[in-house]
């Protein structure tokens, strides 16, 4: 990466343009600006000098936002103290998707001097909507956690009223399962 747009002699640096990820269509985003003022002595004659309390420079941020509109932050004495400073400007993205490119600049309101811009991608898309959480059932089960019940989205045969014509099968052989294991376990002899 080259090196960061600076002005006021390389005192005033442009750090940051942060954005989210992506927006959806037509939705706000927030565009954060950082800046770093590095000057360690500011002559009191400099027409962008302020104090508050410890001497600085008076800056604000602009933006060209998506749809070519530019914008600007509040102005603020950002203290030559080497502290950052962040602003954030909240913008409307269009309501066409794709990528657009965001670009931020420093301004000092005394003079007028600027840095260079700081560029940044902002990708607006649509998302489909998230299907609803089914609550974790299971299909084979009917997520009662009882195989040989029927799934909840079944409908009980008229003509089995307690509803266990097709599961008997499986009773039986749970049955005679457990009748093996007690006459394996008791001892009793098994005719050949």
């Amino acid at each position: 990466m080259g090196s960061l747009p600076t002005t006021k002699g390389g005192n005033v640096v442009l750090k940051e343009l942060a954005l989210p990820d992506s927006v959806e269509p037509g939705e706000m985003a927030e565009a954060q600006i950082r800046v770093k003022n590095r000057a360690i002595v500011i002559n009191p004659l400099d027409g962008d000098r302020c104090n508050n309390p410890v001497a600085g420079y008076k800056m604000r941020a602009g933006l060209t936002l998506p749809s070519g509109e530019t914008v600007y932050t509040n102005e603020k004495c950002v203290a030559g103290d080497f502290s950052n400073h962040t602003w954030a400007k909240t913008f409307e993205v269009p309501d066409d998707g794709g990528d657009y490119t965001v670009e931020a600049w420093v301004e000092m309101t005394g003079s007028g001097k600027t840095t260079d811009t700081l560029e940044q991608s902002l990708s607006i898309t649509s998302t489909p909507p998230e299907t609803p959480d089914d609550g974790g059932s299971d299909d084979n089960d009917g997520g009662n956690g009882l195989p040989w019940l029927p799934s909840g989205g079944s409908t009980p045969d008229p003509s089995d009223p307690l509803n266990i014509g097709g599961q008997m099968d499986k009773l039986l052989l749970v049955v005679g399962l457990i009748a093996v294991a007690w006459a394996a376990d008791s001892g009793a002899e098994v005719i050949s």
